[in-house]
């Protein structure tokens, strides 16, 4: 079916002919019902055999997710660009440096706070009921 797909092609690019393209158009999908047809059963043939070969499954399990990302090349703030990895790197940690906040403990209740002033109250002593949570959330 595929190479009857290529061959209508060839010959509707040749041509340009009308019939010839709906032709075309309807092998090419048949042919792609049928190639997604062949996927799926023999995705369900490796599924259903995992426990005697699953060595099958995990090799075309990592094909499918095999992603790799790249960083680089990066344009340094004066327009030139760096490649080198140690150089990449010092870059993308001098961007991230400036651009993280750091977060100031001013606004952290001290125990004082808590307790109304009464230092002598232990934090592992407090109690929290759903009344109160309640009254809080009001």
């Amino acid at each position: 079916m595929s190479r009857k797909k290529h061959k209508l092609w060839n010959k509707w690019k040749k041509t340009s002919d009308i019939s010839i393209e709906l032709h075309y158009r309807k092998h090419a999908n048949k042919a792609r019902k049928l190639v997604r047809q062949a996927k799926r059963e023999f995705e369900s043939k490796i599924a259903k055999n995992i426990k005697k070969d699953s060595k099958s499954f995990f090799k075309y399990f990592r094909s499918k997710t095999n992603a790799k990302s790249f960083v680089g090349p990066l344009t340094d703030e004066k327009g030139n660009l760096i490649s080198d990895d140690k150089q990449m790197g010092e870059l993308l940690n001098t961007f991230f440096s400036s651009v993280f906040t750091i977060e100031t403990t001013e606004a952290v209740p001290t125990v004082k706070q808590f307790f109304n002033g009464d230092t002598d109250e232990k934090l592992c002593d407090v109690t929290i009921t759903p009344d109160m949570v309640y009254k809080k959330t009001k």
